[in-house]
């Protein structure tokens, strides 16, 4: 579907495009798109390319985040699609992978779906845990998809299970895409410190405290002013 009348491109940042639309969904009260969700992890994937140590950009990362289309996807395809669709994402070398799951139920359906939560493999623990702002609300969803794919990630995976891990509670209806990205930001950062996988175990503290609706309401401006002056910083380049 073409973009609305006077709905200008905003920000090409790796395999995301942004539009004034997407943005004014930050600046709003308003739950966030497929697209805010894509641009944030390939944000935090470029930044986990910057600071990787071993200097090998070509192997396989260690840490690899799954935007909401590819997690959308691996839940939807067929299964004889499925491990065609999984080969190039080598998950098998990983040794932890943040999904990014949305509840949509309606693979024919844009923009569908009302929930976003988080799905995490830790391969040294071998386990899934999930991430949910809103009650639980896709623990059936969550658990459809690790049935899906567990037996695609290598050697044991197909015994793991999902834990639903304490996560703070949204207060209204339409942050569930900001925790998202808030969790995944501390998953991230606590990685890159500790330069291992991690759980639940080695965030609960920043997720306890560092997790609040005015944190969350703050990130929304800052992804904003990011999103702004990636913008700013391209146009310079050209």
């Amino acid at each position: 579907m073409a973009p609305a009348s006077g709905d200008a491109k905003v920000l090409n940042f790796g395999d995301v495009t942004l539009r004034r639309s997407d943005v004014e969904r930050l600046q709003h009260p308003e739950e966030l798109n497929d697209q805010i969700i894509e641009f944030f992890f390939e944000h935090l994937t470029s930044k986990l390319l910057e600071n990787r140590i071993d200097g090998d950009q070509r192997s396989p990362r260690p840490l690899l985040l799954v935007g909401p289309s590819q997690t959308y996807w691996l839940l939807h395809c067929p299964p004889e699609s499925l491990h065609e669709s999984l080969s190039p994402m080598a998950l098998p070398e990983r040794q932890m992978i943040i999904f990014a799951l949305n509840d949509n139920p309606d693979p024919t359906m844009a923009e569908g779906g009302c929930h976003w939560s988080l799905v995490v493999y830790s391969r040294p623990q071998n386990t899934f845990e999930h991430y949910d702002s809103l009650g639980g609300l896709n623990a059936g969803v969550a658990q459809r998809f690790v049935n899906k794919i567990k037996s695609h990630l290598g050697k044991g995976a197909s015994q793991a299970k999902l834990k639903d891990r304490e996560t703070p509670q949204q207060n209204n209806a339409y942050d569930c895409g900001i925790y998202v990205m808030k969790i995944s930001q501390l998953l991230c950062n606590a990685f890159e410190q500790q330069q291992r996988a991690v759980t639940f175990e080695d965030i609960v503290g920043p997720l306890r405290t560092q997790i609040t609706p005015a944190s969350v309401e703050e990130m929304r401006a800052s992804t904003v002013k990011l999103i702004l002056e990636l913008a700013k910083q391209s146009s310079f380049q050209k």
